[in-house]
């Protein structure tokens, strides 16, 4: 991503620290938002600097300063726009990679059925993103006075909206603790929605099909070996540590 981006050599042993940064200041104010914060603004700062230097042409971070010089953005935006390209792109697709392993991990007829049709690499990905959601909720500012069940919500309230619970909202998903790659689950919140929706999911589903569909295969089974232990962070949901043994394939599907 990166390299696609057009990000300098400079500075990539710093992106994931950034990156977690970047999502533990959008959760609640708590020590770990406070601490995060010198770390969330050195990485504006630094692509701010990556934004005044010549880049690669061609790049997405190219293409992000000429929509700046025709209008479409204000130049001071374009830090930010490159950071909402580059942080989740690693924090977020890192973080659904490691829970479709972990799921397929713990439910090896799912894994089965996925190397039998490589084809269902975006739906099956979707599922893993419904039931672990990477990014599980933010918060929204009300344009006007609401009402949610019997909650009123006045204009300019700051409202939770929780991806995660959504995901598994048993109105609108059939066991929804089931982990089950024929789903239709396309529906699902984890890249939030309207306006707010995130502006790399296209690349975050390809980055993910592919990987997805290359262990398919190489891979004949994933399997646990020790207890996982979740990453602290006050937005994302992810692993710090994945004990996995994977079995590789007798006879590797390999495409040149």
């Amino acid at each position: 991503m990166p390299d696609l981006l057009g990000w300098p050599e400079q500075g990539r042993a710093d992106l994931l620290k950034w990156g977690a940064a970047n999502f533990d200041v959008l959760g609640p104010l708590n020590q770990r938002a406070i601490d995060a914060t010198e770390f969330a603004i050195e990485g504006v700062n630094f692509a701010a600097w990556v934004a005044s230097e010549s880049l690669p042409e061609g790049s997405m971070a190219a293409g992000i300063l000429e929509a700046a010089a025709s209008g479409v953005l204000r130049p001071e935006e374009c830090p930010i726009v490159l950071c909402d390209y580059l942080f989740p792109s690693l924090d977020t697709t890192v973080s659904g990679l490691g829970a479709a392993i972990w799921l397929f991990a713990t439910h090896p007829d799912q894994w089965d059925l996925f190397r039998s049709d490589p084809s269902r690499a975006r739906q099956a990905f979707d599922e893993v993103l419904r039931l672990e959601t990477p990014v599980t909720g933010f918060t929204r500012v009300a344009t006007r006075e609401a009402v949610i069940g019997d909650i009123e919500i006045p204009a300019g309230a700051r409202v939770l909206v929780s991806f995660a619970s959504a995901n598994r909202d048993e109105r609108k998903w059939d066991e929804p603790e089931r982990f089950d790659i024929n789903r239709a689950n396309a529906s699902h919140l984890a890249f939030g929605y309207g306006v707010h929706a995130c502006v790399g999911m296209g690349l975050a589903r390809l980055e993910a099909t592919e990987v997805l569909s290359a262990l398919a295969r190489r891979v004949e089974s994933f399997e646990l070996v020790g207890p996982p232990i979740r990453k602290l962070n006050n937005t994302i949901r992810a692993f710090s540590s994945l004990p996995i043994r994977i079995v590789a394939s007798s006879q590797p599907d390999v495409i040149v």
